[in-house]
């Protein structure tokens, strides 16, 4: 079965995720996309950890995960797809294995350099673009931090993005 939600979020498997988004969606597999992460042992056991007993996660490279994505999305159950950051979901959309997918901004917290779109997405000019790029290639781009809560589409975001710079 498919990949049925495609996350940016940089904290990555934590309660709004395994909880609020995976038990909604009855999720059995996460694939976690980030390079460093797939690297280190004692961060995978630490992430694996936040899920329930009875999930599958996969701690993948970008270049493992547009490889592996085919084999992946063959399973039986349903998964969710995370980076931390915009800028490995842009490369997975560059790579093409995006298409056709909506693509979930959740958690992009405050920080040097980045404006306020909304209470949970704050955005630097370079994230901007990497969303713009993102939005470009993938079926949808939209904020939304849980499933019950309002969905912002990526035109709004990017007018927000527009009245915070002037």
């Amino acid at each position: 079965m498919p990949i049925v939600l495609h996350r940016v979020d940089e904290r990555l498997l934590h309660g709004q995720v395994v909880v609020g988004w995976g038990r909604r969606l009855g999720i059995g597999f996460y694939v976690v996309v980030d390079d460093g992460i797939a690297e280190c042992e004692w961060e995978r056991e630490l992430y694996a950890s936040a899920l329930p007993a009875d999930s599958d996660v996969y701690f993948l490279t970008v270049a493992e995960t547009i490889r592996r994505l085919p084999e992946i999305e063959a399973r039986r159950d349903t998964g969710i797809l995370l980076t931390a950051d915009t800028v490995a979901m842009r490369r997975l959309a560059e790579a093409g294995v995006l298409a056709g997918h909506a693509v979930n901004l959740g958690g992009l917290h405050s920080a040097l350099g980045r404006e306020r779109l909304l209470d949970y997405v704050f955005l630097s000019a370079s994230e901007t673009e990497d969303v713009k790029v993102i939005g470009d290639l993938a079926a949808s781009v939209s904020a939304r931090d849980l499933p019950g809560s309002p969905e912002v589409r990526l035109e709004r975001l990017l007018r927000s993005v527009e009245r915070a710079r002037r």
